[in-house]
Parts: C-alpha cells; structure tokens; sequence
C-alpha cells in the first residue's frame, strides 16, 4: 500500500493542454542516458520540483525521480482513444466521463511502471518539473504507454 501523498491525482489543466496541442510536443530530456545523481536529497540545493506539476510522489520525500509526458500518456489510454473515435469534444455530456477514465488509467499505468522499476521511482512529474543540476531525469513516457497497450 501506499502512503496518502504518495499517487498524485494528474492535474486537471491536463486535458486542456491536450487539446491545445499538448504541454511538450517531443521527448526535450534525453532518455535514460543516466541514473539520477547520488546523494541529491529533496531538500538539495541543486534539485528544483514544481509540486503542482507532479503526477505520482510526494515532492518532499524521494529518493528516485523521473518524468513523462502526461499528455501523450493520457493520450495512449483506452478511454481517450475511444473519446477520439467517438468524436467527443469539450462541452459534449460524456467529455468529463471519458477524461476521468484517462486519468484513471494514466494513474494507474504511471504507478504500475514506477512501482515496478528496480529500485522503483517514488516521483514522476511533467517533463521539466524535476531538474537536477548536474544530472539528467530519466524520460519514462514510453514505458508508460508501452503499459498501456498491453
């Protein structure tokens, strides 16, 4: 089980960004061409965190971060492509029942992926929500939406 800070629900701005063509149209951090550096503690100096741009964890207590593209992973979601096929805009009546089920499938993907690293990242934020000086974030969209299509 987790702590209660520990699943940060995806801000709700997200699907907005979508549709205004996405936060981050491509992957700017390089893809895990390295680990976090060690010994870089929350509360360090060299570590920035923009709490309202974080999807899973607590901002005040990790020990191994990440980021994603939130808009690509709810994008990849069942319910999202189903809204799409759909043709389901904002303002229809079902548009908020098709955003949540993203949510809730992006959450769960994003935590599933997280938990299941070795050893697990305990933060996940938007790209450029986590920026250690000095080190490079690992880029974890892709795992992400490979979760989701399987």
């Amino acid at each position: 089980m987790f702590g209660a800070l520990a699943l940060v629900l995806i801000p709700s701005l997200l699907a907005s960004e979508i549709e205004a063509g996405g936060v981050c149209s491509s992957h700017e951090t390089p893809r895990r061409t390295q680990e976090l550096c060690s010994g870089c503690a929350p509360q360090d100096s060299k570590v920035r965190i923009e709490a309202e741009r974080i999807y899973y964890g607590s901002p005040s207590a990790w020990t191994r971060a990440a980021v994603i593209d939130g808009s690509a992973v709810v994008r990849a979601t069942a319910a999202w492509k189903e809204m799409e096929k759909r043709g389901v805009r904002r303002g229809d009546p079902a548009y908020e029942l098709y955003k949540n089920r993203a949510e809730k499938e992006a959450r769960a993907a994003i935590e599933k992926v997280a938990k299941g690293q070795r050893p697990p990242y305990d933060l996940i934020g938007e790209i450029g929500s986590i920026v250690i000086k000095g080190g490079v974030v690992p880029n974890l969209t892709d795992e992400i939406v490979l979760e989701l299509g399987s």
